[in-house]
């Protein structure tokens, strides 16, 4: 039975999800210990007592919680009674381990410890660990419940607070949007995330699920950046403290009710503040449970469909979808107001939207739709956008929009992509039967991330994507963006350029160690005077590689013949099932610039497989900022021991690809001293690089291009026999080394109708 190439393309996904090493949970009566590759934690519980003993770097062989006296791991003050995980009042109801799953991948480990007390207050809580597989950290989360018959109030809490030592350090921080800050002093009230390097050369991070702003009064145009719902202190008068801040959230508790509380992810890395990054990295892609990462492209029809009128039947059938197919888009996305009001019909000068979105499928690509949890709903006209409609706090609302996206827009139009943004989380200051003033924000919140983690675990290739309007700052757009707590598992979130450097490839270069960036959205002309979204050159193409989902905004029928030829090309080569395997990997900086902390380019950024036999290196300076287009690109994640072949593969404005082999190099080397990259010295700012390990002294190949699905070599001194599977009809190029002469022969073959060819070659011919 012969397999598509789709098919291929998801098993090599799922061996890639299954190469990390398993995390463990092992359990001595009443203490638990938590195990991956990089990281080892204790969890206690004695004498009423829950504390969490120690905190291991593996690799650096350190205990950061040794011989330190112990902080209260979470405390409250519940009506005015203080109570803390150390204050000896706890019972353990129970406590259970299991396996973190979802998309039939295991990603870590659960730890689950249920507590209760009856003084001073009735209150139990589920403090939850999460230990994720491989170099990933720590999650630590909790469910609160009210054990009485009356409402008892949350007004203040520390989420989590860790007695860390204050030993000479860097700490490294986002604060506003983008723009990392460095300090060998503490953190105040930070709200986004802490990484701590130590002088010693190892480290740990920590990273809140906090939001961007909160709305503190009545509406929702008010949200404040400075009033998050979380306050994060470092080397402040302590170690670690993640606090509640009582002027964004007090929590009141319906009799007998659970609810979600906060989460801090931790993690240790060892090396500099680029490992510390990678950390974050690798931790969220496995925290966020990211199904499918590679790279996604889509057609947005925003600017040229809802604000110039383009969007009728007729253009998406005449010049929409056959452009977005003949170029290889994955998806297009039909933004706001294409629905009636509160309800899913298509409005305006939509005729029939299921046919339309059949064809959509037919030719190869997802549809998606724009569609607002809180409808209308309300009194005001514009309800639906930056306005008072259904409040996504009351449960009832969202399972009235989770029942029209699934039997609709999902069942009928097979959308594959929704987007929530428009100032959703706005204040409520009255008391309704499931939330009061002082929680309805955060309420709403909760409602939204159900609404998300619903639509996300049952369709795995749905699109949830959350803006950064969704809190929408009065302060402005400059100011607008979003926070960990807002993304469900397998979402996306978008900043929309709306940041201090307005530019998608310095601030997803600032997002790494941040977001996720198999969670971030790249929008080139998503805003008003930037609809000219990307241009028919390989210096656009390889920005595309750099977040999970690209939208494109320009219009369709401006795109010339040659432009549509030029992205397909492109399009071919990132699809390609040997290609996707390393688009899926973790995307790893190289380099930034000569200061890391300006982030003024040129770029350099690889992806490599978990044994790092193989790497894809792209860099690029798309703004020119400063005069340097030649560096040295340490390849600080390939392996010391490996000896690699580099290949240049750069595509071209023409549509072909320069090929220039490069050299054999140690990792050693390649890390210490660095692949020279003249970015000058091709036909545009922008180069690419297939690297692949060395395997023996026979010849082997080095590089197949996008018509080859699979190839198998047997090797001698004498020669290489290299059996090609491919695309019926297609040339297939493969590069060969030869050892021997230290060089490369540049083959080309046409496969025949069934994709195949054998391919045969000496070991001494180069060209």
């Amino acid at each position: 039975m012969k397999r598509s190439i789709a098919t291929i393309a998801i098993v090599l996904i799922a061996a890639l999800a299954r190469a990390a090493v398993p995390a463990v949970v092992t359990e001595r009566g009443n203490t638990w210990t938590l195990r991956n590759e990089t990281l080892q934690a204790t969890v206690s519980f004695s004498a009423g007592n829950l504390s969490l003993t120690s905190f291991s770097n593996r690799p650096a062989k350190t205990d950061y919680l040794k011989g330190r006296s112990p902080t209260p791991l979470f405390s409250f003050v519940i009506d005015g009674k203080i109570i803390t995980a150390n204050d000896g009042g706890w019972t353990l109801a129970k406590a259970n381990v299991s396996d973190n799953e979802l998309y039939g991948i295991k990603w870590g480990k659960r730890l689950e410890i249920t507590l209760t007390r009856t003084q001073p207050v009735a209150f139990s809580i589920r403090q939850v660990f999460e230990i994720y597989d491989g170099r990933a950290g720590l999650r630590c989360c909790s469910y609160v419940r009210n054990e009485t018959d009356r409402e008892q109030t949350i007004e203040s809490s520390d989420v989590l607070t860790m007695n860390f030592p204050d030993q000479p350090h860097k700490l490294s921080f986002v604060e506003r949007v983008f723009t990392w800050r460095e300090t060998t002093a503490g953190l105040s009230r930070g709200g986004r995330n802490g990484i701590v390097r130590y002088d010693s050369g190892d480290g740990w991070f920590c990273a809140p699920e906090n939001n961007w702003a909160t709305s503190l009064t009545e509406g929702q145009n008010n949200a404040n950046p400075n009033e998050k719902f979380l306050a994060l202190d470092i080397f402040d008068g302590g170690g670690l403290r993640v606090a509640v801040n009582p002027k964004a959230i007090q929590l009141t508790l319906f009799p007998r009710e659970e609810i979600e509380w906060f989460a801090v992810n931790l993690g240790v890395f060892v090396g500099d503040m680029w490992d510390g990054r990678m950390a974050v990295a690798e931790h969220l892609r496995r925290r966020f449970k990211f199904h499918d990462p590679s790279r996604i492209l889509s057609v947005n029809d925003w600017q040229w469909g809802a604000c110039q009128g383009k969007r009728t039947d007729k253009n998406y059938r005449d010049i929409v979808i056959p452009k977005a197919a003949a170029a290889g888009f994955d998806r297009i996305h039909i933004d706001a107001e294409w629905y009636t009001e509160d309800g899913t019909a298509p409005a305006r000068n939509w005729t029939d939207m299921k046919s339309l979105c059949d064809l959509i499928l037919a030719q190869g690509m997802k549809p998606g739709h724009w569609f607002p949890l809180q409808g209308k709903g309300g009194s005001c006209s514009l309800c639906w956008y930056n306005g008072h409609g259904r409040d996504v706090a009351d449960p009832a609302n969202i399972d009235f929009k989770l029942k029209q996206t699934e039997d609709t827009l999902i069942g009928q139009y097979h959308s594959a992509w929704g987007q929530l943004d428009c100032g959703l989380l706005w204040r409520t200051d009255k008391v309704t039967g499931y939330s009061h003033p002082g929680d309805s924000v955060y309420r709403k919140l909760l409602g939204m991330r159900r609404y998300i983690n619903t639509i996300t675990h049952k369709y795995p290739d749905y699109l949830m994507h959350i803006t950064c309007e969704i809190d929408n700052p009065a302060v402005g757009r400059s100011a607008q963006n979003t926070g960990l707590v807002h993304m469900g598992d397998n979402a996306i979130i978008g900043t929309f350029n709306r940041a201090e450097t307005g530019d998608d490839v310095r601030d997803l270069f600032a997002s790494f160690g941040l977001f996720p960036l198999e969670g971030e959205l790249s929008t080139p002309g998503g805003d008003a005077g930037k609809e000219v979204s990307w241009a028919d050159s390989p210096l656009w193409y390889y920005q595309f590689l750099l977040a999970r989902h690209t939208s494109i905004y320009s219009w369709p029928g401006n795109w010339s013949a040659e432009s549509v030829a030029h992205l397909r090309v492109f399009n071919d080569w990132r699809k390609n099932p040997r290609i996707k395997s390393l688009l899926n990997e973790p995307l790893r900086p190289v380099y930034n610039g000569s200061d890391w902390l300006k982030n003024e380019g040129p770029w350099a950024w690889m992806f490599t497989d978990e044994r790092r036999t193989k790497a894809l290196l792209i860099a690029l300076n798309h703004l020119n900022l400063s005069k340097q287009d030649a560096f040295a690109a340490k390849l600080r994640w390939l392996d010391d021991g490996k000896t690699y072949l580099i290949e240049e593969i750069t595509q071209t404005p023409d549509g072909n690809f320069a090929y220039a082999y490069r050299g054999k190099f140690t990792g050693a080397q390649l890390k210490a001293e660095g692949l020279p990259i003249d970015l000058d010295a091709g036909i545009e700012r922008c180069a690419a690089f297939w690297i692949q390990e060395e395997t023996s002294s026979n010849p082997q190949v080095l590089y197949a291009n996008a018509a080859v699905v699979s190839y198998s070599e047997k090797s001698s001194a004498t020669g290489l026999t290299v059996q090609v599977q491919g695309h019926p009809n297609a040339a297939a190029r493969l590069i060969v080394f030869k050892p021997g002469k230290n060089g490369v022969e540049n083959r080309v073959v046409t496969l025949d109708a069934q994709g195949r060819a054998t391919v045969t070659s000496d070991a001494t011919t180069i060209t």
